[in-house]
């Protein structure tokens, strides 16, 4: 159990601390071999700042995987599950047709080709969860071409785009630049945006309870994932180590600041805030507190 990644792999059972006295012996596994896998986390970590920063055009990871062989093409009951769409969002006919042309347009554009029910599904998903089709309908471009670089199916990019609301990500570019990030991530690490796309929500949810916001906390949280992934058998098995990970830090955050580890930011402390600091430099810390290498 020598390593970051493997100390993730005992949080698939949830048994990695159920004493506060366990955190002290799970630490000192994470201390063993801490180095390779911190790296790991910040490999991905600058990945993700690497996209952030480039200039020009910044979203290369998903428009140099966009383009796929998927025709566009009309379904049976499309037209149906537009009318229901205005039902449920109060919208005009005239509006859901404007919609409607809007995902056609988008659907065939030459670097998108996608079929267009892939992208009603993903627009469909978020205004269940978040009632605002104004936010699906200025992510449509973007929601056309996570769907053709990652194969991803839309009802599940629906439904992780509606979850960066969360982490306080809104804007067009806001969800695009979201989206690069955990798509450069998924292209150099071993959880993809398509396994992303179908944990998502359980793993936004999980940092976003936390306080976590903006694009450091999609950057942090999709690091993290990639080494839980090292750690564990799928990707399903990485985002419940991943989740009782934070767990385990939120509920024992007292116990595990008394054995030296800073959990919560000193600066808001001093104004009576309870903040967490970033979650990699906290794993960083523990591994310095155990005597790890960092």
């Amino acid at each position: 159990m020598g390593d970051l990644a493997a100390y993730l792999g005992l949080y698939v059972k949830g048994n990695a601390a159920q004493k506060v006295d366990e955190l002290e012996k799970g630490f000192g596994q994470l201390a063993t071999r801490g180095e390779k896998h911190m790296s790991a986390l910040g490999r991905s970590m600058s990945l993700a700042g690497q996209g952030i920063d480039r200039l020009g055009n910044r979203y290369t990871a998903i428009l140099s995987g966009a383009a796929g062989a998927g025709a566009v093409h009309q379904v049976a009951g499309l037209d149906e599950r537009f009318t229901r769409l205005g039902v449920n969002a109060d919208q005009s006919r005239d509006a859901m047709d404007r919609l409607k042309k809007s995902i056609f347009e988008v659907a065939r554009q030459k670097n998108i080709s996608v079929d267009s029910s892939q992208i009603m599904a993903a627009v469909e998903q978020i205004v269940e969860k978040t009632g605002d089709l104004k936010y699906a309908e200025d992510n449509l471009t973007t929601l056309g071409y996570v769907i053709s670089a990652t194969g991803a199916n839309g009802e599940h990019v629906g439904a992780l785009v509606s979850e960066f609301k969360k982490l306080g990500i809104e804007g067009r570019e806001g969800v695009l630049m979201a989206m690069d990030t955990l798509v450069t991530q998924g292209k150099a690490g071993a959880f993809t945006l398509q396994n992303l796309s179908s944990q998502g929500e359980k793993a936004v949810s999980s940092f976003a309870s936390m306080g976590y916001r903006g694009q450091g906390a999609v950057q942090a949280m999709g690091a993290l994932l990639q080494v839980a992934r090292m750690g564990t058998g799928s990707a399903e098995q990485a985002t419940t180590a991943y989740e009782n990970l934070l767990s385990t830090i939120s509920k024992k955050s007292k116990e595990i600041e008394a054995k030296g580890v800073k959990i919560f930011d000193p600066e808001a402390a001093k104004q009576g805030l309870e903040v967490f600091r970033p979650m990699p430099d906290i794993l960083k810390d523990i591994i310095t507190a155990t005597k790890g290498k960092t």
